[in-house]
């Protein structure tokens, strides 16, 4: 990437699990380290990258997955404004459910427990002595980093079979995040908003992102009698899938559950609804909300009158690779999974590319880095104009062998997701005269997650 498209590449360390996300929810262990450790890299280029030939000025937030979320979270952070002026999200972005974590504490009591922090005592649960912040911090700094992960280990298993929740993660401290990614981006005056309008942004997602499912569907094969090799059966997404989907996101609505469920239904064959079970996933966690996230953008830069000024790009993976990047991809899959877009970023000597697929990786690259260093991936001409994302026509670039442009993806489903299913939430939460509530949830930040800067000469 570094040769081809001109720019240099930094990647960073930042701590991690219970190590970089710990949080009790209050002074005492208030979290967010791993993104404080983030920022401070941030800072340290802007301070440095001119030693190494780079240009300060023009500095590239770029990640995938969990990364994508971290860089999600910076778009919409008072502290990081400034420090960058280009945004690549792929497969994750702050706004996703799993981005912010909620039940913090209770995580790390529970890391507490199972790291024997309470050994010798009764009734532990019931005691407000041993909840206390200052007693679980106290316990395991004493501890050993491999206490501490086999204890996070457990407690991740502790909530419930199919735990859709990732913990530890990212939390609203009022201070890196002063509110919900989705409270910032209503908040069009507020300073985190300011650091999203400040940016040109780009993101993307793959169209089979939701094979992320696979762990969860290979134990739920013998619970409803099927084989992943065919598809998902009916009964595996409705009873399986979406009721611990929406135990978890939605409080167990049943309502939700019924409507997810009768817009995913596909009475065709068990591989087509293989197929919509994905989609699932995938529109939920990853679609959906990097087409809000666009979209924000750019009412947002209608909203300061400037909307040419800073630019939005949107873009599909959907090219399945033809090396064997994991031993467990099914037959009737025929897309992108998650992380497929990366090894046509950064190729791997180990994998024999076609000449269609050297192609495909060269001209993705320069798309990328040319964004990087102008803001405009049209900057190198290449074989097809990517069209900016806008709200009239949300245009977007398919990328696969052939690149194409299409125009608002998936509209159906994401209209699905970012207008129907919040109606009926509102609804819901009216007939109830309960306030609408937004659930944290939680993201737990991997050592083969990339997030990296990229830099311009």
């Amino acid at each position: 990437m570094s040769a081809l498209g001109g720019v240099i590449v930094i990647t960073i360390n930042y701590r991690l699990g219970m190590f970089g996300f710990l949080s009790t929810e209050d002074e005492q262990s208030p979290g967010n380290y791993g993104l404080w450790d983030q920022l401070e890299a941030l800072k340290w280029v802007n301070k440095n990258i001119g030693y190494f030939g780079g240009d300060a000025s023009r500095v590239t937030l770029f990640g995938h997955s969990a990364g994508g979320y971290s860089i999600g979270l910076h778009l919409l952070s008072k502290h990081s404004y400034g420090f960058f002026q280009r945004a690549i999200a792929m497969s994750g972005l702050g706004i996703n459910r799993r981005a912010v974590t909620h039940g913090a504490k209770d995580a790390a009591f529970r890391v507490a427990q199972y790291a024997r922090c309470y050994h010798g005592y009764n009734n532990v649960e019931n005691s407000s002595v041993f909840q206390n912040s200052s007693f679980i911090l106290q316990c395991l700094r004493s501890k050993s980093p491999h206490e501490i992960m086999a204890a996070t280990r457990k407690m991740r298993t502790s909530y419930h079979k199919y735990d859709f929740i990732m913990r530890p993660g990212p939390v609203v401290d009022n201070d890196f995040l002063e509110g919900t990614p989705e409270f910032i981006l209503d908040n069009k005056d507020s300073d985190g908003f300011r650091t999203f309008v400040s940016v040109d942004v780009m993101a993307g997602t793959n169209d089979e992102d939701g094979w992320l499912l696979k762990s969860k569907l290979d134990k739920m094969q013998q619970t409803y009698q099927f084989n992943l090799d065919d598809g998902v059966p009916v009964n595996a997404m409705c009873d399986g899938v979406l009721k611990e989907v929406v135990r978890d996101y939605f409080d167990s609505n049943s309502a939700i559950a019924n409507k997810i469920c009768q817009r995913y239904l596909r009475n065709s064959s068990i591989e087509a609804q293989g197929h919509s079970t994905l989609d699932l996933y995938g529109d939920m966690f990853y679609a959906s909300p990097a087409v809000k996230t666009l979209r924000e953008h750019r009412m947002g830069l209608r909203h300061l009158d400037n909307p040419t000024h800073k630019k939005t790009y949107h873009f599909i993976f959907s090219h399945k690779p033809s090396f064997p990047v994991i031993s467990f991809r099914r037959k009737w899959l025929n897309g992108a999974q998650h992380g497929d877009e990366t090894w046509f970023i950064f190729r791997n000597k180990n994998f024999n590319y076609t000449k269609e697929e050297e192609k495909l990786n060269d001209n993705f690259v320069k798309y990328l880095t040319n964004f990087a260093k102008s803001g405009d991936p049209n900057a190198e001409a290449l074989e097809i104009y990517w069209p900016p994302f806008d709200i009239e026509t949300e245009s977007y670039l398919n990328i696969n062998r052939s690149f194409s442009i299409g125009q608002h993806l998936f509209r159906d489903r994401m209209t699905f997701w970012l207008e129907e299913l919040p109606s009926l939430q509102r609804s819901l939460s009216s007939s109830t005269g309960s306030d609408p509530q937004h659930r944290l949830l939680s993201l737990t930040f991997l050592l083969t997650i990339l997030i990296c800067f990229v830099i311009c000469f």
